[in-house]
This record gives C-alpha cells, structure tokens and sequence, in this order.
C-alpha cells in the first residue's frame, strides 16, 4: 500500500469530531457535577452520593479518552513532517503508534457509555425510593416501620458587635459546613435580619442524637473564636422538636 501524505490526512476530520464529542461530553458531566453538588448540600441521599462516585470515574475516562485523542492527532502531524522530509520508516512507526493511541480512546468512550447507563440505574433506584415515600405517607395510616424519625432543629440568635459581624459570620458559615459534613444533618444555613442586623443560625437533625453525635466535631469548628468578643449579647440558643 503507498504510504504518503494523504494517509495520516485521513483521519484528521474523524479525530477533531472525536475531540469535539468528548469535549461536548466533559462539558456536560461538569454542569451535572455542580448540579449533583448543590443537591448534596441541601438534601444528602445515598442516591446522590452514588451518582456523585459514578460522575468522578466518567470524568476520569473522559479527561484520559481527550489525552490519547490529541495525542493521536499530534502524532498524524508528525507522520505528515516525517514523510515530508522522506524519513518513511519513521512515519509509518509514528502513525501506527498514533492509530493505537486513537484505538484505546475508542475503547475507553465505550466503558464511559456503559458507566453512564450505571448511573441512569442508579437515578431510576432514586426514582423507585422516592415512589415508595409517597405511597406511605399518602395512605393514611403509617406503620411504626415507616414513621418519620423526630426531627430535632436548633435555632441561635447572635447579636454581632459593630465591626465584628463579618468576622461572626465567617464562625458561623465554619459551624455550617462541618454540620453539613456530619451524618444525620438535613439542612443548615445562616440568616441575617437586615432591619436589626440580628444574626440567625438554623441546623435540621434526623435526631436530637444525630446532634449530639456531632457537638464534638461543630465545637472544635468555632473552638477559636471569642465569642464575648465578637458578639454584644449572649447567645440566645434554642433546640426544638416537633410536638
């Protein structure tokens, strides 16, 4: 077969297609990814955390199928400069490695399409869990299995002394990420009075010992912060339940 410069040409249309497909795919996954984040930090489901793993390994596969993709492409240009100046053992060497580097970030797309159909699985088990939630609650008579765990909230009121509220805010946010962090936690969040200036903390537990569980992690949170320093009243701390 006559090996020239129109041999590596050839597949250039197909490889800057690939790189356009695996670049359209990456560029989806990282849009998920925030996506599948902001739900975590509002609602923490064993579901989202698999989808969140199974995300992690595709866009590992993607980032390596991109890698052999332009590296195949850049070895087709120096099979095109290896022929050009007549050195053909070389070429046709380069351009077999370029095939083969092409021929793995094939493989690879198709491993990325069977963990993506994992994770349509492991959506339609979320869909299956959230169904099943539904049809307990609206039949009207819940079985002590599937009663909703008391939920226990706590509420701080924080009076920031002028000048320090940034800083009070910044103790606060700390406090909130590691509840986020903390098994058992539903929700957290910082709210500000913008009339008063008045500071509120909210945290939602499963549990009152979901709470307790985590009191040791939260304080060592905020175990730096002077708080008579940083606020101009005591803390007003509330913890709740439903009755």
């Amino acid at each position: 077969m006559e090996f020239n410069l129109t041999t590596p040409a050839l597949l250039f249309p197909a490889i800057s297609l690939l790189l356009l497909a695996y670049t359209n795919r990456f560029l989806a996954l990282a849009s998920l990814a925030r996506d599948l984040k902001d739900r975590w930090e509002r609602n923490p489901h064993t579901g989202i955390h698999n989808q969140i793993a199974n995300l992690k390994k595709r866009i590992r596969i993607i980032k390596l199928m991109q890698l052999l993709g332009a590296s195949s492409f850049l070895l087709c240009v120096l099979t095109m400069l290896a022929i050009f100046v007549g050195a053909l053992l070389i070429a046709e060497v380069v351009f077999g490695i370029g095939l083969l580097l092409l021929l793995v970030s094939l493989a690879l797309s198709l491993r990325e399409l069977f963990i993506s159909a994992d994770a349509l699985d492991i959506i339609l088990e979320m869909d299956t869990d959230t169904t099943g939630k539904i049809k307990k609650e609206n039949s009207g008579h819940a079985s002590p299995e599937s009663a909703e765990p008391d939920l226990f909230v706590q509420v701080s009121i924080h009076k920031p002394r002028p000048g320090h509220e940034n800083a009070l805010i910044a103790s606060m946010h700390r406090y909130g990420i590691t509840a986020r962090g903390s098994p058992g936690n539903i929700r957290v969040h910082t709210l500000r009075d913008d009339e008063t200036g008045t500071l509120v903390g909210l945290a939602v537990w499963e549990s009152k010992a979901a709470k307790l569980a985590a009191n040791p992690a939260l304080q060592a949170a905020v175990a730096g912060d002077d708080f008579n320093v940083l606020e101009s009243e005591p803390i007003q701390g509330y913890s709740l339940r439903e009755v």
